[in-house]
């Protein structure tokens, strides 16, 4: 399974996820830390999602190493993965930062430092998604609407 690297200097430094494009299950990502003013300056999406029931689980391999996520995000990263590589406008870096992975959520000293943190990785991320899941035969019209 996926072991988190200790970040060095956790004040400055964050993680993003890089989501490859998809040939199949599992969803594939990397991992790297850098520090917050880079991962501006080279540009990531945020994502704000509902994280859902903690069962049943799904895995993703990140650096090759097998790694749990719920459903919600698991949906999230498929659809990430085969826009990037469908080669759609805005999806082809596929870097991301999603609290779930990018923060060791069994490391509390790194989750309070990380929390501190929380609102200027939203703030300078390129954009920030809001994923409410995979859609259904009406979300193509919801869609419409809320662009008038």
């Amino acid at each position: 399974s996926y072991r988190y690297q200790k970040l060095d200097d956790p004040e400055r430094q964050m993680r993003v996820v890089k989501v490859h494009s998809f040939k199949g299950y599992p969803i594939r990502c990397s991992m790297k830390a850098m520090t917050r003013k880079k991962a501006k300056n080279d540009g990531y999406r945020a994502l704000s999602y509902h994280w859902g029931a903690p069962n049943p689980k799904s895995t993703i391999r990140i650096d090759g190493r097998e790694f749990l996520v719920q459903k919600n995000l698991h949906e999230f990263l498929e659809h990430a993965s085969r826009m990037k590589a469908k080669g759609t406008k805005g999806w082809t870096t596929g870097i991301f930062w999603i609290d779930a992975v990018c923060i060791d959520q069994e490391n509390n000293e790194e989750i309070a430092v990380q929390l501190k943190h929380i609102r200027s990785m939203y703030r300078h991320a390129g954009e920030t998604i809001i994923w409410l899941g995979p859609g259904d035969s009406g979300t193509a019209d919801a869609m419409k609407y809320i662009k008038k």
